[in-house]
């Protein structure tokens, strides 16, 4: 597990879908701090690429719509709210 992040932080694209990747850990378990990282990480990376406002705006949107419902089940998880 900890091998895959770190060769998914090198080069994210030898992976499918990095970000479906980090979904199933966080839905698994958010409180390992790699895995927000490399979340974040790879969100920036998107978000570089968008040059739209809204569009920006909205992949944002998507990623807090994601972290709403495991921030409720894991209300004491400091990580996600940072990430939040």
């Amino acid at each position: 597990m900890l091998t895959d992040l770190k060769e998914m932080r090198k080069d994210p694209s030898k992976f499918k879908d990095p970000m479906e990747y980090t979904s199933l850990m966080l839905n698994v378990c958010p409180e390992i701090p790699t895995v927000l990282n490399l979340r974040r990480e790879l969100l920036e990376k998107h978000l570089e690429k968008i040059s739209d406002p809204d569009a920006q705006y909205d992949a944002l949107f998507n990623e807090l719509q994601f972290l709403m419902p495991i921030m409720k089940k894991y209300p004491k998880c400091y990580g996600l709210w940072h990430q939040r």
